[in-house]
């Protein structure tokens, strides 16, 4: 996956969710003499379609106290995202939880990069091969006027941020998920020479109730989901019902901190019924097991199964034959 891009192909039609996927590319790929970076404008305007694209879900208003290794998870996310490419990462935007837990881990990113000339380093850079793109789809504040510039948060002390202002919400993320799915990328290498969907992958940490009936939509979809084992909550819900239902009625409550009622319980059982349906679209990452390279692994492996699923890697395989017969 890490072949480069030659461009993306996006449907025809006129949509929020294309609106926002053309905003997102031209906020990140700002010509260099627009992002004023006279470095980018030595190499040249690089317009980079993402190569992959991972959606970190998990942000809730529930609290349930309990320790688990954040960092472990910071360092699988980075390192997946660098062997990606041209890599998005997507993120509710908030200011603690996960998303906390997601910037810190891009901010590390930017240091261990580009080190002193971090801020120097605008979104649009060649050498930023990973975004972080906030979902909060809120206004911003900021005053510039530059083409582009009103989506981009730069703080000395936080990290580079495209920061969408329109799109807010679980139903369209999820819309927006499948519709980059369905958006296709054009790899070349000596061997290869094809169009393929650009891959995406739902990464889960921690969550809510609405957090697993994203995970059970999302596989309706056909989109890959990749669970933290281990962050608890919701994610340990889902991996608890998979490895041994009956725990269910015991776990659910203690995992989310709530009193079930028959009629919610009810709708919890439902989506995981549907996930448990779709085990082979789910990757299972143990955070306290499982090295943080090997990340990467689980998620193409995951992303394959959902491509062989819709015929998707007949059709690749086929593009590239006919390519180079040509």
């Amino acid at each position: 996956m890490t072949s480069a891009p030659k461009e993306c192909q996006c449907n025809q039609d006129v949509s929020e969710e294309k609106n926002l996927w053309d905003k997102i590319l031209e906020g990140v790929n700002l010509p260099p003499n627009e992002s004023g970076n006279d470095e980018g404008e030595a190499k040249g305007t690089v317009q980079s379609s993402p190569t992959m694209v991972f959606s970190v879900i998990g942000d809730s208003d529930s609290f349930v106290p309990r320790p688990w290794p954040k960092t472990v998870f910071q360092t699988a996310l980075i390192e997946a995202a660098k062997s990606g490419g041209e890599t998005w990462i997507l993120y509710s935007g908030a200011e603690q939880g996960v998303s906390k837990v997601v910037r810190d881990a891009y901010k590390y990113y930017e240091d261990m990069e580009f080190k002193t000339k971090r801020v120097e380093k605008e979104i649009s850079d060649p050498d930023r091969h990973v975004k972080l793109i906030s979902m909060a789809g809120n206004k911003t504040n900021n005053s510039a006027t530059q083409k582009g510039k009103s989506f981009i948060e730069v703080k000395p002390m936080r990290p580079t941020v495209f920061k969408t202002t329109s799109g807010k919400g679980d139903n369209f993320l999820l819309k927006f998920e499948k519709f980059i799915s369905e958006q296709t990328v054009a790899f070349f290498s000596q061997k290869l020479d094809a169009r393929m969907p650009v891959p995406v992958a739902i990464i889960v940490c921690e969550g809510d109730i609405d957090t697993i009936a994203h995970i059970a939509k999302a596989l309706e979809r056909k989109l890959p989901v990749i669970i933290m084992k281990g962050s608890g909550t919701a994610a340990d819900v889902v991996i608890d019902y998979l490895e041994n239902e009956d725990l269910l009625p015991k776990k659910a409550s203690i995992l989310l901190g709530i009193q079930f009622d028959d009629t919610k319980y009810q709708e919890l059982k439902t989506h995981l019924e549907k996930i448990r349906t779709a085990r082979n679209l789910v990757g299972i990452f143990d955070l306290d097991r499982d090295d943080p390279l090997t990340l990467s692994n689980i998620v193409g492996d995951t992303v394959v199964s959902c491509w062989s699923i819709e015929n998707i890697l007949e059709t690749i395989k086929h593009g590239s034959m006919l390519l180079s017969l040509e």
